[in-house]
């Protein structure tokens, strides 16, 4: 019986060790499609006060382009996010609380009065 349990447990932990070990990220595009150039985009989990960094892989989002986003997760990592969108004179524009468990596309559009939204896919 004891070889029967010291096999047992070595077989789970061998099993059991990359299961832990994976890195997994939250992955989905970013679409612009607002008819200007981008110069900043910034996530944060809702929990947390401050921006991280500019998610943009280059100095500009420019109009009709996709940005492909990845964010590491662990255990703590929480599904809601706040993104900040920055134009070239530094305005910008917060959306709160967005579900990027469930999110595969971000489609960044304005409306007529030049105000900034987005849909999800």
């Amino acid at each position: 019986m004891k070889k029967f349990t010291l096999a047992f447990f070595f077989f789970s932990m061998f099993f059991a060790t990359p299961i832990v070990a994976q890195d997994y990220e939250l992955r989905f595009d970013i679409v612009n499609k607002t008819e200007i150039n981008l110069y900043g985009i910034y996530v944060t989990d809702v929990n947390t006060g401050g921006w991280g960094n500019d998610i943009i892989p280059n100095d500009m989002f420019e109009h009709d382009t996709v940005v492909t986003v990845s964010i590491d997760v662990d255990n703590n990592t929480l599904c809601e996010y706040d993104i900040r969108i920055t134009d070239d004179s530094e305005d910008s524009v917060e959306f709160s609380d967005v579900d990027f468990c469930e999110l595969e596309t971000l489609t960044l559009l304005m409306d007529n009065n030049g105000d900034l939204y987005y849909t999800v896919e």
